[in-house]
């Protein structure tokens, strides 16, 4: 229970879909990723935070800002 994650950091959501390749916001993301990560956060009861979208820094999605 005490070293329990209580969210999550996807990397490389790029190679699900190549359509996703740099986005930056989470409803951006093509149908098939959006499904993933949703049934991923469903299975593991935990939260997808960050998702990488590409191998640049700003290439990243953060829901942090939108679950608050």
């Amino acid at each position: 229970m005490v070293n329990k994650p209580d969210e999550l950091a996807l990397m490389f959501i790029d190679y699900l879909d190549s359509k996703d390749f740099g986005k930056n916001v989470f409803e951006d993301l093509s149908n098939k990723s959006r499904e993933y990560i949703l049934a991923l956060e469903e299975r593991l009861k935990l939260p997808v935070t960050l998702i990488g979208t590409g191998p640049e820094e700003n290439h990243m999605i953060d829901r942090r800002l939108n679950i608050l």
